[in-house]
């Protein structure tokens, strides 16, 4: 999707927009160059106009990466609560593959997760720090409930255990690809994995529902 070249934003709402092209702009580089290719020179190249009129949005790389994390995890969320909320049963092999194939959809979610320039949050204004926790924050707690509605009787904490085991798993995997595993063998074993999480979350809820 060809991205517009720049006029100047004179107002509140072009200024927004601005700011989300340039995401944008950023996103499609990191999926056909990587992460690293991210920078402001880049994005200044794909958008048409010079570097120092993105510093006027975002301060910093980080906050930028921030921006892209905050977008993914709101993509991610609506999607991983489109498959629960059409969850009817708790099998965990359909389940896992179906977690599994949603997960990879969003490989940038993963990407971002897992950049030490995100996870430094002294990179990070406290504004931009308090609006990402939220966000991660509300995915979390979506996505537990969705799992809550699904397992009656399911507990709480194992739940949310559940959701960070399987974001700490994907992240780790990822850092795996193109070293020692190919991104198919990664996505095997991290089926495989939540597939046992999730008969473990499944096996306390009904624990939990007998007693």
């Amino acid at each position: 999707m060809p991205i517009p070249r720049f006029r100047r934003a004179r107002t509140a709402e072009k200024k927004k927009q601005r700011k989300q092209d340039i995401i944008v702009a950023a996103e499609c580089i990191c999926d056909t160059e990587g992460l690293e290719a991210v920078t402001y020179e880049s994005i200044a190249h794909k958008l048409g106009f010079t570097r120092p009129l993105i510093y006027s949005y975002f301060r910093t790389r980080e906050e930028l990466l921030a921006a892209m994390l905050d977008r993914e995890f709101t993509s991610w969320t609506a999607d991983i609560l489109r498959i629960l909320q059409g969850q009817q049963q708790t099998d965990p092999a359909v389940l896992a593959s179906k977690w599994s194939d949603c997960m990879a959809r969003h490989p940038r979610l993963i990407e971002l997760c897992a950049a030490r320039e995100v996870a430094a949050k002294s990179a990070l204004s406290n504004e931009t720090r308090r609006k990402l926790t939220e966000r991660m924050s509300d995915c979390k707690k979506a996505t537990v409930s969705s799992l809550e509605r699904i397992c009656a009787g399911a507990d709480h904490e194992a739940a949310s255990l559940f959701f960070d085991l399987q974001m700490s798993l994907a992240i780790g995997l990822r850092s795996l690809v193109d070293y020692t595993r190919t991104a198919a063998e990664a996505k095997i074993m991290y089926t495989n994995g939540i597939t046992f999480a999730i008969q473990q979350f499944r096996d306390s809820s009904s624990r939990k529902t007998v007693q």
